[in-house]
C-alpha cells in the first residue's frame, strides 16, 4: 500500500472532508474521516475511524495545525454498490407509489378486477370519510376482491390495522383471497 503524506502543505480546516486521513487525530493511529458536520465557519464535528473503531470528535479553527493529512478525500464518492442503491431507490418508489396511482391495490394486485368492483371502492366507499363499513352483495359478487382492493388502497400508505369478520365456513377462503 502507498501511502502518501502531504507535509510540505499546510492542511486548511476547509480540506478536512469525508475520506480524507488524518495523522494526530486520534493518538491510536491514522484516522479515516467518515463524516464532516459543519458548525458555523469555526467547529466541525468528525466521526472517522481507526483501526474499525468509530470515534467522533468536536474540531475548533486552529486545531488543523496539529493534524498531518495522509491522503486528501473527496467531496463526493461514487464508488458504493450499486444494488443497494437501485434497491433502496426502488423501496422509496414502492412508499411513494399511493401518491402517484390512486388504483395502486388495482394495478399492484394480480386479480383482474371487474368494472362495478372498481366503481363500488373508488367510487364509492374510497371518498367517504371515516372509512367505516359493512360489505354485503350478492353471492358471487366479488366481495372479497372489493374488501381487498378497499384494504389495499386505504392502508398501504398508512400501515393500518383492519378487523375482517367472516363465518367460519368462509374463513380459509377470504384469508387466502386477502392475503
Amino acid at each position: 500500500m502507498v501511502v502518501q503524506v502531504y507535509s510540505d502543505a499546510m492542511l486548511a480546516f476547509e480540506d478536512i472532508k469525508p475520506g480524507a486521513r488524518l495523522r494526530g487525530l486520534d493518538s491510536a493511529g491514522i484516522a479515516e474521516v467518515v463524516q464532516v458536520s459543519r458548525f458555523g465557519a469555526d467547529a466541525l464535528n468528525l466521526v472517522f475511524r481507526v483501526h474499525g473503531r468509530v470515534a467522533e470528535r468536536l474540531v475548533y479553527r486552529g486545531e488543523e495545525t496539529s493534524f498531518e493529512l495522509v491522503e486528501a478525500g473527496r467531496a463526493y464518492a461514487f464508488d458504493a454498490d450499486g444494488g443497494l442503491l437501485r434497491l433502496a431507490s426502488e423501496a422509496y418508489r414502492i412508499r411513494l407509489a399511493h401518491l402517484f396511482d390512486p388504483y395502486l391495490a388495482v394495478s399492484a394486485s394480480q386479480i383482474e378486477a371487474l368494472p362495478h368492483q372498481i366503481t363500488a371502492v373508488y367510487g364509492e366507499m374510497l371518498p367517504r370519510q371515516p372509512l367505516r363499513f359493512l360489505l354485503a352483495d350478492d353471492p358471487g359478487a366479488g366481495k372479497t376482491i372489493m374488501a381487498g382492493l378497499l384494504v389495499g388502497t386505504s392502508l398501504f400508505p398508512q400501515r393500518q390495522a383492519i378487523d375482517i369478520s367472516a363465518t367460519s365456513s368462509l374463513r380459509p377462503m377470504n384469508c387466502s383471497h386477502v392475503n
